[in-house]
């Protein structure tokens, strides 16, 4: 197994690089997300959501659209992101049940700030946190008593190695954790009951906790 590059952060500076972003990932969002709506459709996952780390907010648009009674607060972290996808959000007529907010996972005061919610999910985004295990305490308490938590993610391959490039994608797999890392992360941060699924061959991995109960 290649080893991991710690803390690979990608953020995002500036409003050109924030819509530089948003257009080089919009066509293929739905290829991203086919498995995680799948599953939030297939397990009934809905409710008073929370979004970590929304992005230009494609995600949390099409959560809405797939499902009318989904009232989604999405944090991310650049403020010229959540500006994006507020606009985003407005276009489409959805500002009544997505609302975004400006705020960072790893805060515990502002995390708290926000209430509990029946669905505390993020994608492509664990493996750039600085403090995984502090970020993940935080959403693990977001989550009401009979909740959910869903994490998507790159899944860091055992043939990466082989790869004879690099770039930005190579760079991100590996800052990637693999399943029994991140299984362990999961566990340091307090969860139990963890489910993880792989897809796309193994490239993405999917996390699901169900039923939260939620220490003080």
């Amino acid at each position: 197994m290649v080893s991991r590059i710690e803390h690979q952060s990608e953020g995002i500076a500036g409003a050109d690089e924030a819509r530089k972003y948003a257009q080089n990932h919009r066509k293929y969002v739905g290829l991203m997300y086919r498995p995680m709506l799948r599953d939030l459709r297939r397990l009934g996952l809905s409710g008073r959501c929370l979004e970590i780390g929304s992005g230009p907010g494609f995600l949390a648009a099409m959560i809405a659209r797939q499902d009318p009674k989904a009232h989604i607060t999405a944090i991310d972290i650049s403020p010229d992101m959540v500006g994006l996808a507020s606009g985003y959000v407005k276009e489409r007529g959805l500002e009544d049940r997505v609302r975004l907010v400006l705020g960072d996972a790893g805060d515990r005061g502002f995390m708290e700030s926000l209430g509990r919610f029946d669905l505390v999910y993020s994608t492509f985004s664990v493996h750039h946190w600085k403090d995984p295990e502090g970020c993940l305490a935080n959403i693990r308490r977001a989550a009401r008593e009979g909740g959910a938590v869903y994490l998507y993610d790159l899944n860091r391959v055992w043939w990466l190695g082989l790869v004879p490039f690099g770039g930005r994608e190579v760079r991100q797999l590996r800052g990637a954790y693999s399943s029994p890392e991140l299984r362990s992360v999961l566990e340091k941060a307090g969860f139990t009951g963890i489910t993880i699924r792989k897809h796309y061959g193994g490239l993405l991995q999917s996390v699901l906790v169900g039923a939260v109960g939620v220490a003080q």
